[in-house]
C-alpha cells in the first residue's frame, strides 16, 4: 500500500460512517478517522488499532503515516491505542524513525520460550483445542524445542505438520521421528523459498 491507501484502509477498518469522496485527500481521510474515533469515544468505546506484521512496512512514508495517526487525539481524552506487532526487523525500522520512536510509550520484545515453556505452550494449545490426551512424547517435545529454537510461530508450524503427518499415518502419538521428518520437510520448504527469492 502507498501512504494514502494505508490510512484509507485504516479508515475503512474503523468502520467510518462518514462518506469520503472518491478522490479523498490525506486531510479528508485523517479527519474521517478523527471523527470516527471521537464518535466511538462518545459511546464509551475505546479503540485499539493493531498493525500486524509491521516489519513489512517498506517505506519511510508509511512509518510517517503511523506517526501522524498518533497525533489524532482529543484535548479531553486519549481516543485510541496503537499496537505495532512484528518480527525483530520492526525494532530496527523504529530505531531509524526517531519521531515515531519518541511517540511509542511501551516496547516489549517477546523472548523465545524455554524447553519447559515449549511443552507447556503445546499442552495449553491442545487443551484449548479440546483434548487432554497425551499426543506428543517427551522426546517429541524435546525435538520440537530443538527445531523451533523456542519461537512460537515455528512451534506452531512444526506441530501443525506433525499432527497432519500423524493423522495421515493414523498414528495415536507423535514421536521424535515424526518431528524429525517434519523438520526435514520444513528445511526443504525454506530452501525452496530462499531459492525462489534469489531467482
Amino acid at each position: 500500500l502507498n501512504s494514502l491507501e494505508f490510512i484509507r484502509e485504516i479508515d475503512f477498518q474503523l468502520g467510518a460512517t462518514q462518506s469520503v469522496s472518491s478522490q479523498p485527500t490525506k486531510i479528508d481521510i485523517l479527519r474521517s478517522i478523527q471523527n470516527t474515533l471521537e464518535a466511538q469515544h462518545r459511546r464509551d468505546k475505546f479503540t485499539v488499532i493493531v498493525i500486524d506484521e509491521a516489519q513489512s512496512i517498506q517505506t519511510e512514508d508509511l512509518l510517517e503515516e503511523v506517526r501522524l495517526l498518533l497525533n489524532i487525539q482529543s484535548e479531553e481524552a486519549v481516543l485510541f491505542t496503537l499496537i505495532l506487532l512484528g518480527q525483530p526487523q520492526l525494532e530496527e525500522k523504529v530505531e531509524r524513525a526517531p519521531q515515531l520512536k519518541q511517540r511509542l510509550s511501551i516496547r516489549y520484545k517477546l523472548a523465545t520460550l524455554s524447553q519447559q515453556e515449549v511443552r507447556q505452550y503445546i499442552e495449553h494449545r491442545l487443551k484449548v483445542a479440546g483434548t487432554t490426551r497425551k499426543i506428543f512424547t517427551t522426546d517429541a517435545y524435546n525435538a520440537i524445542f530443538s527445531l523451533s529454537k523456542g519461537m512460537p510461530r515455528a512451534i506452531n508450524n512444526i506441530c501443525d505438520l506433525a499432527l497432519l503427518s500423524a493423522f495421515i499415518k493414523k498414528a495415536n502419538t507423535i514421536d521424535k521421528i515424526t518431528v524429525a521428518h517434519v523438520g526435514e520437510d520444513l528445511g526443504e520448504i525454506t530452501q525452496a523459498e530462499n531459492k525462489e527469492s534469489n531467482d
